[in-house]
């Protein structure tokens, strides 16, 4: 681990040209994406109006200048596979006299706008942030624009584009997440409750001096089987809390198997800066972190955009950089169990400029991850890693779906996709856990690789990847420092480990939160008897039902809860051993 030591190096190679790039004005509160777009399995950098930057594989950018991008205008990006073709797709936003378009990669470093259907007119697709997701789970990703309503010529709400499962789109604007305007500022997707669809979060960004509450979405596509089906989350303090949300990042970063949330605040009431929230995941409760349990990264008063969560100095646990605007300095935050210390030591946090998107992404291969942060001049730069050095361990991969609906597969990009990794580190059995996402930072977006330090863990024990089509893949032993691709379906250089003969996958309990009876919902691979158990808060067990025997397929069972008291329980199924187990609140 480096403790207050130096991570990161500012790269000053002239003869670069993203480097070189970086001494030219900055005007627009822009962002950019570590992307591989040529497949060549090395990272290159989208930066919004400015251009694709193709990684030769040596350590330097050169300037794309006939790969038909758009760099005249824009404010956010997004990359995924929408076509499901193999090769990742760009979406810039912007507002004004230019719009929002989608360009599609054709193979073969060029690409074309798209100009089918919705997609055809870029005016009436004005917006901020953007973000690619399957919220529909067909294997074919969605996006949502996020609308800042009276800023940029926007004058309408956020748009919401389904995929039709061909690579064309519909928009639908019957969506409640597309009801009424608002300065919304940058939309996220994450599954934060573990039920198999993501959700939506969106900053209410005021931006002038006030503060309102956030616009979260709930996904209720497991709940009801309904596509399309939103309702906003209304839950303290999630819900309640009043914020100049900017970005959502929904992480795990005290290592306990949920994903907690932080969001940027802007200036906030008092015109100068606000604090940002941390909001811990305790088992489907949420808990604002204060100072005295995580450190300054929630005191810190600033004018926040951008959070980039990543795990730079490869110890276990992961650390956070926030971009702030004015003439003010980043922020480092090194995780330490859990509590967070501010390093100023970095030459990143010591220039004084107005700093806008950033994104992480190991593009020289070398086992730790990388930033790029754009702001105005002297503070828009390539940042290089140095943590390879430090001694811990690292490995990073790349997933991909089988981008076949017919397959019950996921989508190409696998967004969505939840990777945990379990590694002794000191002594400890560590487990970790990424999300796949498509916009983690402020108008930007971190490499689709999932990256884990492994500190002085000499093997990957176990990992467990859980596929937005619900296949779950579970690979054991494999080597540390080492870049892995995985396809949906199968491990990488290594065999499965042996299952149990009974699996249940994809528990379910409906309705949720349930006053008499809820229904049991899963999927059971192969038949057997079962027991189901449900739990109190303190782990003891209130009520058991026999399920008899279970056929293979999709299963209800039905469990009456009227004589438990109010309250969170525990809802879990035992078939031969193996147990699967969710939450459900009864009133």
């Amino acid at each position: 681990m480096v403790a207050n030591g130096q991570i990161f190096t500012k790269n000053e190679d002239a003869t670069d040209d993203l480097v070189a790039a970086g001494n030219a004005p900055e005007n627009a509160y822009s962002g950019c994406a570590w992307i591989d777009y040529d497949n060549d399995g090395n990272l290159d950098l989208f930066w919004v109006r400015s251009g694709l930057y193709h990684n030769n594989g040596a350590g330097k950018f050169e300037l794309i200048t006939n790969s038909h991008m758009r760099t005249d205008a824009g404010f956010g990006t997004t990359w995924a596979d929408f076509n499901n073709d193999g090769f990742i797709d760009g979406l810039v936003t912007g507002g004004n006299s230019r719009g929002s378009s989608l360009h599609m990669n054709n193979g073969d470093g060029t690409f074309t706008k798209v100009t089918t259907t919705v997609l055809n007119d870029s005016l009436a697709l004005r917006g901020w942030g953007a973000a690619f997701g399957d919220f529909d789970n067909n294997a074919f990703v969605d996006f949502i624009i996020a609308a800042p309503f009276g800023f940029a010529g926007v004058t309408d709400g956020n748009k919401l584009l389904v995929n039709n499962a061909d690579g064309t789109f519909y928009r639908l604007d019957t969506s409640i997440i597309c009801q009424g305007t608002a300065p919304y500022t940058i939309p996220t997707w994450s599954d934060y409750d573990n039920d198999g669809d993501i959700d939506c979060f969106i900053g209410s960004g005021p931006a002038n001096g006030t503060v309102a509450k956030d616009y979260l979405f709930k996904n209720q596509l497991k709940e009801t089987g309904i596509p399309n089906y939103f309702t906003k989350i209304t839950t303290a303090p999630i819900g309640t809390d009043l914020l100049d949300g900017q970005i959502w990042n929904w992480i795990d970063y005290d290592n306990d198997g949920d994903l907690d949330a932080y969001v940027t605040n802007y200036i906030g009431t008092s015109g100068t800066g606000m604090p940002n929230n941390l909001y811990r995941n305790d088992d489907g409760l949420f808990v604002k972190m204060t100072s005295a349990e995580v450190g300054p990264i929630v005191s810190d008063n600033d004018a926040s955009l951008a959070s980039v969560w990543e795990d730079f100095d490869n110890d276990g646990d992961l650390d956070c950089f926030v971009t702030n605007d004015g003439i003010t300095e980043c922020k480092y935050y090194e995780n330490n169990n859990g509590v967070f210390t501010d390093i100023n030591s970095e030459p990143v946090t010591d220039i004084t400029a107005a700093f806008y998107g950033a994104a992480a992404g190991d593009y020289d291969r070398d086992g730790d991850v990388d930033l790029f942060v754009v702001g105005t001049a002297g503070g828009k730069a390539l940042y290089n890693n140095n943590s390879a050095t430090n001694g811990n361990n690292w490995m990073q991969i790349k997933l991909t779906g089988t981008g076949s609906l017919i397959l019950n597969g996921s989508n190409r990009s696998a967004i969505g996709a939840i990777v945990r990794v379990k590694a002794i580190i000191d002594g400890n059995v560590v487990w970790q856990m990424r999300e796949i996402s498509a916009q983690n930072s402020f108008n930007s977006m971190n490499s689709l690789d999932a990256e884990f330090g492994l500190g002085d863990a000499s093997i990957i024990d176990s990992i467990i990847i859980t596929w937005p089509s619900g296949i779950v893949d579970s690979c054991a032993a494999l080597p540390v420092n080492q870049f892995y691709t995985i396809t949906e379906g199968n491990c990488p250089e290594a065999v499965k480990i042996n299952q149990p003969e009974m699996i249940v996958q994809n528990l379910m309990i409906i309705p949720n939160p349930a006053q008499d009876v809820i229904q049991v919902d899963l999927n059971v691979i192969h038949a057997g008897n079962g027991v189901i158990r449900v739990s109190d808060t303190a782990g003891k067990t209130v009520l058991e039902h026999n399920t008899g025997n279970l056929a293979s397929g999709q299963q209800s069972v039905f469990v009456k809860i009227n004589l438990l008291p109010q309250g969170i329980y525990t809802c879990s199924i035992i078939l031969d051993g193996q147990t699967i187990s969710a939450t459900f609140t009864k009133y």
